[in-house]
């Protein structure tokens, strides 16, 4: 179910943290949150500056939601609210190229940023979402402002993985992980937004434990299509021939500059179908049945033995932390179908 506290669908335990950190007034100066895309980082940072800012909170920890502190923020005109990420340092960018990393340019604007009083909150707040893509000299740069920040400042980092930041940036964060979200736990918060029972359970299935993906699914059931769409494409590329799986390998790392999110959405599909193939072979249920025909994946999990699928399962990961890593697309891309299992498949020919 959605927290008590904030309008966020499942981690309880991380909301609860916060709540009483911010209810006891020791707050810490920087939080460094880390999930898989769509697991609700954004959500939560978004209501604990929210909370922080508030003038007038009803509950501890929690914003009231009604004072003009709150109306603000939520409407993202806050002057004591700041947020810098991959997509502002573009629309900053303008005819200089702004990359798919956060540069040492914006972190000097983050930093010079960071020492302004607050206007009219006793706190500012600054997130920086995509964190994890700092440039190692951004993240030297940053290093200032985590040792010796104002005491008026919180920052929140978002990150999909926390060992994409140094060590010395994490150390100076209270750290939090956010973990899959149980299915029960998100068709509650399906249905408490309007969804039929049925639709919420089938979507919370396919959700991967990702609340955010779920809630954007419910609202637009053409996600739910395009999925099953890559799913069945992955499908054809884990049964495809040795040659195959190199060749189509080469077309997304060709895709990779211009299509980035298109390809990491096939790697994710790719990713889901072999953690069903595992999850299968060990005997488990697994949300790749919902999308595939179930023959489908009774013949991949056949077919694979369930060290073949962890390993195949690890490769996907690694490539998609090489791609975010700027590993050349072709290399990172190779290197993952190579690990793919083909005895089976070869056996079968």
């Amino acid at each position: 179910m959605a927290s008590q506290l904030w309008p966020v669908c499942g981690h309880d335990r991380v909301i609860a943290l916060l709540a009483h950190e911010l209810a006891s007034n020791s707050l810490r100066h920087a939080y460094l949150i880390s999930g898989p895309p769509h697991s609700g980082k954004s959500t939560i940072a978004s209501a604990f500056a929210q909370s922080i800012i508030c003038s007038s909170r009803g509950e501890p920890g929690a914003a009231c939601g009604e004072c003009d502190n709150c109306r603000r923020v939520a409407k993202g005109i806050h002057p004591d609210l700041q947020l810098f990420s991959l997509e502002s340092q573009r629309q900053n960018a303008k005819d200089r190229t702004a990359g798919d990393r956060l540069s040492v340019e914006t972190v000097r604007e983050i930093c010079v940023s960071a020492v302004y009083r607050p206007f009219s909150a006793e706190r500012r707040v600054i997130i920086i979402d995509d964190a994890g893509s700092m440039t190692g000299i951004a993240q030297e740069a940053m290093l200032k402002t985590l040792e010796e920040p104002p005491t008026f400042l919180v920052l929140i980092l978002l990150t999909e993985s926390a060992d994409a930041l140094k060590p010395t940036v994490r150390s100076r964060c209270e750290q939090l992980n956010l973990l899959p979200v149980s299915p029960d736990i998100i068709s509650r918060c399906l249905e408490d937004r309007g969804a039929e029972t049925s639709t919420a359970q089938l979507i919370a299935r396919q959700a991967s434990g990702l609340p955010g993906w779920a809630i954007a699914t419910a609202l637009d059931p053409g996600i739910l299509k395009t999925q099953q769409e890559s799913t069945g494409r992955a499908a054809v590329w884990v049964n495809g021939s040795p040659f195959q799986r190199i060749a189509r390998s080469f077309e997304l790392a060709n895709d990779f500059g211009k299509q980035r999110d298109r390809v990491f959405s096939e790697l994710e599909a790719v990713s889901m179908l072999w953690r069903g193939v595992m999850m299968n072979s060990a005997g488990a249920h697994s949300p790749a049945a919902e999308t595939l025909a179930a023959d489908q994946v009774d013949q991949l999990a056949g077919a694979f033995e369930l060290a073949e699928s962890l390993r195949a399962v690890e490769s996907v990961a690694a490539c998609m932390r090489d791609l975010d890593s700027n590993v050349r697309p072709r290399l990172a891309l190779e290197a993952m179908v190579m690990q793919w299992p083909t005895n089976s498949l070869e056996s079968r020919r």
